[in-house]
């Protein structure tokens, strides 16, 4: 996932995706937010073991403190 946030096509490819509205507002910071919220709630929420560098990922996108 965190390759994503270093791929300047992952945004454009969600553009079309969204509504007009919401494609406008499309930003870095509000994909960064969404990453965030997404992988604290839904990824770090997985059964198993944590990816090693999970927070080391984190720090360097400045996302969310440790959950763990």
């Amino acid at each position: 996932m965190f390759a994503k946030l270093t791929n300047p096509g992952f945004v454009k490819d969600t553009r079309p995706l969204l509504a007009a509205d919401e494609a406008a507002a499309l930003t870095a910071e509000w994909v960064r937010n969404a990453f965030s919220d997404v992988f604290g709630r839904l990824i770090e929420r997985l059964p198993g073991e944590r990816w090693a560098r999970t927070d080391e990922m984190a720090e360097r996108f400045g996302l969310w403190e440790p959950c763990r």
